[in-house]
């Protein structure tokens, strides 16, 4: 509702369903976070901590 006084065309409406896909993409943002540091990242590390056997190229 403070939106209204710097912007007086704006609707209730308007403003609570703004803040309603702000809150969607804001947890959407936030489970993508977890979701790249809590699964993801420990498979890079364990699959680039692997010692390497050596190549030998002929």
């Amino acid at each position: 509702m403070a939106l209204q006084g710097p912007f007086p065309s704006l609707t209730f409406d308007d403003i609570y369903t703004t803040s309603v896909w702000a809150s969607i993409l804001v947890c959407a943002v936030v489970a993508e976070y977890v979701i790249i540091h809590r699964t993801l990242a420990p498979l890079v590390r364990k699959r680039s901590s692997k010692p390497r056997t050596p190549t030998y190229d002929s």
